[in-house]
C-alpha cells in the first residue's frame, strides 16, 4: 500500500503483547539455568523449583499467544500501519505492505477513541458486519493502538460522516 494519496496515516505504537512475551522469557531463561545448576549439584529441591518456574513461564507464553490471537490484544503490536483515503480505511503490516485490509466508508458503522497522557489516541473502528481481515481473522472492529495525529483522523471521520460512539 502506498500512502502518497492518503488523507491520514499512522503506525501503531502498541507493545503490550511483546512485553508480556518478554516477561515470560525473563522467567524461563533463569529457570533453565537453575535446572542445569541444580542437576549438576544433585540439588533436587532447586531443580524441582526451577522446573516449576520454567513450566509457569512456558504456560504464560502460550496463554499470551492464544490471547493475542483471540482478543483485542492482537491489535496491541507495533508493526501495523493504518491509513484512510477517499475510498475508505486500510491497515497493513510494516513489512509486507502489498497485503492489506480495507473497508469502504459505507461499511464503517462508528468509531470511538481514548486519549492517552502522551498525546496518542487509541481508536476503535466498528464495522456494520463481520469483515475478513486476513491473518487477523474475522473482525467486527479494528483497534488502532496509540496512534499519532488523531485530530487529522477525526476530521476525516467527520468529513466522511462516520459517527462517534462513546468508548
Amino acid at each position: 500500500m502506498y500512502f502518497e494519496n492518503a488523507l491520514w496515516y499512522s503506525k501503531t505504537n502498541g507493545r503490550k503483547k511483546l512485553l508480556l512475551l518478554l516477561l515470560s522469557l525473563i522467567l524461563i531463561l533463569p529457570a533453565l539455568v537453575l535446572i542445569f545448576v541444580g542437576s549438576r549439584n544433585a540439588n533436587e529441591t532447586l531443580t524441582l523449583c526451577a522446573v516449576v518456574a520454567a513450566g509457569v513461564g512456558i504456560v504464560w507464553a502460550i496463554a499470551v499467544v492464544i490471547a493475542g490471537a483471540c482478543t483485542s490484544l492482537k491489535w496491541d503490536v507495533n508493526n501495523l500501519v493504518f491509513a484512510v483515503a477517499d475510498e475508505g480505511l486500510y491497515f497493513t503490516g510494516v513489512v509486507n505492505q502489498d497485503s492489506y485490509f480495507s473497508a469502504r466508508w459505507d461499511e464503517i458503522e462508528a468509531y470511538s477513541y481514548v486519549m492517552s497522557k502522551d498525546g496518542y489516541a487509541t481508536v476503535t473502528v466498528y464495522f456494520d458486519g463481520v469483515a475478513e481481515a486476513g491473518s487477523f481473522g474475522k473482525v467486527k472492529y479494528l483497534k488502532m493502538v496509540n496512534i499519532s495525529e488523531f485530530g487529522k483522523l477525526k476530521a476525516v471521520f467527520s468529513e466522511k460522516n462516520v459517527p462517534e460512539r462513546n468508548a
